[in-house]
């Protein structure tokens, strides 16, 4: 009998399983391997854990193991909260912090996976990747999976766009992170546990796959439109709706941007749409991002001037594209705005709010990709 190969897809947001089975779809039958889920992102809500274990179960994942709370960037484990802080002892606690959640994700996944045959995470990935790859132990090959429109725009981009703040920040990061490091040596004479908290290792790919035309890439966006056609049999194939507007996470603490400014500039929005595309507000639907807080929700759905879906509505807004009486696609920025014009051949136009009180470069790149990618921009007003 052939043995199963063994496939980690190590796991920061629901659409990323839909990425992940694409891309063992293109290399493997998937009822030739046990592919599991591991999800590591601290942030993730639990709607948008419940939607991972969902959209894995409907893709014939074998498991989905929660380990979130062991990520490099989650609360430290069993820190005495009574005790002095100064950087030095930060740095002893993060490297014992570190070692110990390497240790229990190693033995967690030695228990319930064995021998792990390749591993599947973002191409972009982070220190926290790093953590969980290197405890799936020796693996025979990497494989790096698209997590966003970032998987789309060049390195250079800050430097050919002359964006400010994304030079300085690199530049700061850069500074910050070369004098932590030896910091960190002299307090804890560990060298190579100091460069690992502050710096990622190179992961070699075998291949890496992307969802839409880029050079030098796998495209797989076929086998997505297969899998997300499969999530839709699925979903409620509503028949109201007419125009789609997908949410992101616009507010931050780092800038201005207020909720209630948020929603005057989807209902000015939602007044273009009315008369742009001949609809009555009750088609136009609004399609919250997974992890947006539930008092942002329930205020978005008392103040916005069309239907909401509710919060914890299992399915991604890639699904929702099949519909096909969705004649159009707004979104202020989302990878899956720009999905709904190169795969699902949707009309789709950015809200252009790169000049309010936003993050100075997130939407910029928004902005710059959809005029490279032919979207229909629509300005703010008012």
């Amino acid at each position: 009998m052939k043995v199963k190969r063994n496939i980690v897809v190590l796991c920061s947001s629901p659409l990323q399983v839909v990425n992940a089975k694409s891309a063992i779809d293109y290399l493997y039958k998937i009822s030739e391997c046990n592919a599991y889920i591991v999800i590591n992102h601290h942030e993730l809500t639990i709607d948008a854990i419940n939607l991972i274990r969902d959209i894995a179960h409907k893709l014939n994942f074998l498991e989905v193991f929660d380990l979130s709370q062991y990520s490099l960037f989650s609360k430290p484990i069993n820190l005495n909260e009574n005790k002095q802080f100064n950087f030095g002892s930060k740095c002893f606690d993060l490297v014992l912090d570190k070692e110990y959640k390497y240790k229990y994700i190693k033995e967690y996944i030695d228990q319930n996976i064995g021998r792990v045959d390749c591993v599947f995470c973002r191409s972009r990935y982070s220190k926290n990747d790093i953590i969980f790859l290197k405890s799936c132990g020796k693996v025979d090959k990497f494989y790096g999976i698209e997590d966003g429109l970032a998987d789309y725009i060049p390195v250079s981009w800050k430097y050919t766009t002359l964006n400010k703040y994304e030079i300085f920040l690199s530049l700061k990061n850069t500074l910050l992170n070369f004098f932590k490091v030896i910091t960190c040596v002299m307090a804890t004479r560990k060298t190579r546990d100091s460069i690992d908290l502050f710096y990622s290792k190179k992961i070699k790919f075998e291949q890496k796959f992307l969802n839409m035309r880029v050079a030098n890439r796998v495209i797989i966006g076929d086998f997505f439109l297969k899998n997300v056609k499969k999530l839709y049999e699925y979903a409620d194939q509503d028949k109201n709706i007419k125009v789609l507007i997908i949410g992101t996470l616009m507010l931050d603490k780092r800038f201005d941007m207020s909720i209630l400014r948020e929603v005057e500039i989807y209902n000015s929005i939602i007044d273009h749409i009315i008369l742009a595309h001949k609809v009555n507000r009750k088609n136009i639907w609004y399609k919250p991002h997974p992890r947006l807080a539930r008092d942002s929700w329930s205020f978005k759905k008392a103040n916005l001037n069309c239907s909401i879906y509710p919060l914890a509505s299992n399915f991604l807004s890639d699904v929702e594209l099949c519909n096909k009486n969705i004649s159009a696609v707004y979104s202020v920025g989302s990878t899956s705005l720009f999905y709904a014009k190169e795969i699902f051949g949707k009309e789709s136009y950015l809200i252009d709010i790169k000049s309010e009180k936003v993050h100075p470069s997130t939407y910029q790149v928004y902005y710059h990709t959809a005029k490279k990618m032919d979207l229909k921009i629509v300005k703010i007003y008012n």
